[in-house]
């Protein structure tokens, strides 16, 4: 079970004034990445939070994705976001952008 692929927000809302990362204002840093990880999407042909929500069902260990669903709204946008196809191919070129955070 996977939880928060939005990451306070910045992955479904993109580089916005405003963003949240790890529930902060994101950083000039993660705005730029999240630029880039945009144009990336914008180029396949999808959205970028498509690609974030589907990222991780893409591991065998992984059987669900949780989202806030604070509205209807978000709850339709989440199920509409899985019908979008992301090529697996995709997501090597988000790596020189993500943040990889160690579990202890």
């Amino acid at each position: 079970m996977i939880g928060g692929v939005f990451n306070s927000g910045i992955l479904a809302t993109g580089p916005v004034q405003g963003a949240h990362f790890d529930y902060l204002p994101a950083s000039r840093d993660m705005l730029d990445r999240v630029d880039a990880m945009e144009k990336i999407a914008g180029e396949g042909g999808y959205p970028l939070p498509a690609a974030a929500f589907q990222f991780p069902l893409h591991e065998p260990t992984v059987a669900t994705v949780l989202t806030g669903t604070a509205k209807l709204a978000n709850l339709t946008r989440n199920l509409e976001l899985l019908d979008i196809d992301v090529p697996e191919t995709e997501y090597q070129k988000y790596r020189p952008y993500t943040v990889v955070q160690e579990l202890a």
